[in-house]
């Protein structure tokens, strides 16, 4: 979780033109609240490099995962909305021009919020039993497998994507 997190934060924020790019794409959801995107975009980088961190570290690592869950609950409501409302609102969920918000990415927050209730709720049960090491090592390749699949989703579902090309 923390992965995927700071992965979008560095995405969004890593420069100036990156941000840019962000605050651009949010434009497709219409009229700012504030009167312009710069300071949600600004915030939602901030937000989530900060629960980012909660997440990796093991003392706040559960109230990180609450926060998380709680994050791409509100995520997914708003790409939810914005499905609804047809909105035509590129994903620069982790800082690349990605595809139209869809339904997917509705189902990859929940899941991901999905993710993050279940290990906050873990790690609130008794850690006498401890994961090995080589357990532990075990868990986080295959979380950092997991972040890459969920980073790169959409590269994947267009690379398998059927051909719309004539002659394909």
């Amino acid at each position: 979780m923390a992965v995927v997190l700071a992965v979008a934060a560095c995405g969004k924020g890593a420069s100036r033109r990156r941000l840019e790019a962000f605050t651009t794409s949010l434009r497709g959801w219409g009229s700012p609240p504030l009167g312009t995107w710069r300071p949600i975009a600004l915030t939602v980088v901030a937000v989530e490099a900060a629960v980012a961190a909660l997440v990796a570290v093991p003392v706040t690592a559960r109230a990180g995962l609450v926060s998380a869950a709680a994050l791409l609950g509100v995520f997914a409501v708003a790409v939810a909305v914005s499905v609804v409302r047809r909105r035509q609102v590129r994903c620069q969920c982790f800082g690349s021009d990605g595809a139209t918000l869809g339904v997917r990415h509705v189902a990859r927050n929940v899941v991901l919020a999905t993710v993050a209730v279940t290990a906050a709720a873990a790690d609130a049960v008794d850690h006498a039993d401890a994961l090995p090491l080589a357990g532990a090592a075990a868990s986080v390749a295959l979380g950092a497998f997991v972040a890459y699949l969920v980073i790169h989703i959409d590269d994947l579902v267009g690379a398998l994507a059927p051909s719309t090309s004539p002659g394909h």
